[in-house]
């Protein structure tokens, strides 16, 4: 009896020596992570001397965490479990090194992260702050679904059975997700080959206004009498698209009709002081003025007036025009040249009476 007392109270003894030696591993960890996390995030960010940008990187709270979850399972290891618990504890610490793996990837991908900024920086996206949240959110949801793979593997299940029945469900999706897939590829067309931004005047086929917004489905454009048109990518990119914002500077057009009446010297002087007024303006390139008697009309003389303004919004544009008109028809009237209008004259031929 005594015998057997003693030898329930060593095994007693060792429980406990055993739990203290688990507790102690896991306290050390637990006050040793921050300091060793900063250690080795302050390694490879050298130049960085913010503590506080130092604990924003993506790595930093993830590693943080690998140290108290590693502590655990090194002080569970003083304990004298029976083999299956053991693999059990062996299975739930590699589940969650699969997770943490996946979570710091996830965060090293995020639209706030370095690479994305970096990314960002290089594509410039600046103007689709959706465009980029939607490429984190895909580039998270591939990470998980591999972790997710990964972590049933080693629950034990079958994979590759559950990939092969998720297949033809997976090409079901597929088939009657085309448009949305097309939609996705034209908004990443979009975004890498920048035909255009947020805050530009295009023209999509039959559709002009200014873009608004960019996502992975479809763009929203403004049209000037302010109502707002949404069209899927793939059309966008599928049809002929002119970005006007694009321009470098804007040509003013248009034809005058002179009355018949004008005499020719006057018709020259006329267009001389007409192409030297516009020449004058500030806002009119000088090399590009052009001003000829183009043709005749029935009506009238034609005369054919072309320049580029280097002003390329809309109002500016229309403002130039303006003046432009406002001072021809000084110069008309001090000419003393009409406008020609569309005229018919008719002949009655009078029929000679018998006498």
């Amino acid at each position: 009896m005594i015998g057997n007392l003693a030898n329930i109270v060593i095994f007693d003894m060792f429980s406990l020596l055993d739990l203290f030696k688990c507790l102690i591993t896991i306290i050390i960890f637990y006050i040793i992570r921050g300091p060793v996390t900063y250690i080795i995030v302050k390694i490879f960010n050298i130049k960085e001397k913010d503590k506080l940008k130092i604990k924003d990187i993506s790595v930093y709270k993830p590693l943080k965490l690998f140290f108290a979850i590693f502590g655990i399972y090194l002080g569970l290891k003083f304990i004298n479990f029976n083999e299956a618990m053991k693999n059990v504890i062996d299975k739930i610490f590699r589940i969650s090194i699969i997770l943490l793996i996946a979570k710091t990837l996830v965060n090293m991908t995020s639209d706030k992260s370095r690479f994305i900024n970096r990314l960002n920086k290089k594509f410039k996206m600046s103007n689709s702050a959706n465009i980029i949240g939607m490429i984190s959110k895909v580039i998270a949801g591939i990470i998980y679904s591999f972790a997710g793979v990964i972590v049933i593997n080693e629950l034990g299940y079958d994979v590759n059975g559950l990939v092969a029945g998720l297949g033809l469900g997976g090409l079901t999706i597929a088939l009657a997700a085309q448009d949305a897939a097309s939609n996705m590829f034209g908004g990443l067309v979009i975004i890498f080959d920048k035909p255009f931004n947020i805050g530009d005047w295009i023209k999509a086929g039959n559709i002009e206004g200014i873009v608004e917004e960019i996502t992975f489905r479809s763009t929203r454009i403004r049209l000037f009498d302010n109502t707002l048109v949404i069209i899927p990518n793939n059309k966008i990119t599928n049809d002929t698209l002119i970005n006007c914002s694009k321009m470098e500077k804007r040509r003013i057009k248009f034809d005058l009709q002179l009355d018949m009446s004008v005499d020719m010297k006057k018709l020259n002087s006329c267009l001389q002081k007409i192409k030297d007024m516009i020449a004058g303006s500030e806002n009119i390139i000088k090399e590009s003025v052009l001003v000829f008697f183009d043709r005749i009309e029935d009506s009238g003389y034609n005369m054919f007036v072309s320049c580029f303004t280097t002003k390329l919004s809309y109002a500016d544009y229309l403002k130039i025009k303006e003046e432009i008109n406002y001072k021809l028809i000084e110069i008309l009237k001090k000419e003393k040249i009409d406008l020609a209008y569309p005229s018919q004259t008719i002949y009655v031929k009078e029929e000679k009476k018998d006498k």
